[in-house]
């Protein structure tokens, strides 16, 4: 039973890792930022940047988030920086910059929500269903070879 629940614990740190990779010390310049309540007019394009990352994070977070980044033309490309400005002004600023899809996938921000809309509610749904499903698969497997032993033990 005791190598099920570190094969468990194992499971869970790897995919952990993989949601808290990205950019950790922006992260921590953007949680500062919220956490002094800075005003919009105050912050610079790089702030507003920053902001956007890590709502991007917070919405698609560890490699659904390099992908979007990717999609949104790359790492240090003119658009990708656009976008994540574009997300710190309408998720911090509660300013709706874009319109259409944008507009649809997130949903509108209120003081009392997130601005997740309907992807980031079934994103989390998700998670929690193939994290489990990994769970329940560990504990078949391991309780299904614990169970074969005790047989070839009794023949």
């Amino acid at each position: 039973m005791k190598k099920e629940f570190v094969c468990l614990v194992v499971v869970f740190l790897i995919l952990a890792s993989f949601v808290t990779a990205h950019g950790e010390e922006e992260f921590h310049d953007a949680e500062e930022i919220i956490q002094k309540e800075i005003l919009c007019d105050d912050l610079s394009e790089e702030d507003l940047e920053i902001l956007g990352d890590y709502y991007m994070e917070q919405i698609h977070p560890g490699e659904a988030h390099i992908k979007m980044d990717k999609m949104m033309g790359g790492e240090g490309s003119e658009s990708l920086r656009q976008m994540h400005i574009n997300m710190g002004i309408r998720f911090y600023c509660n300013n709706n910059v874009g319109t259409g899809m944008m507009g649809m996938m997130y949903g509108q921000q209120t003081e009392d929500s997130y601005g997740y809309g309907f992807l980031g509610a079934f994103q989390w749904v998700f998670l929690i269903l193939v994290l489990g499903g990994i769970i329940f698969v560990l504990v078949y497997l391991i309780k299904n070879k614990n169970s074969n032993k005790q047989r070839k033990k009794k023949k």
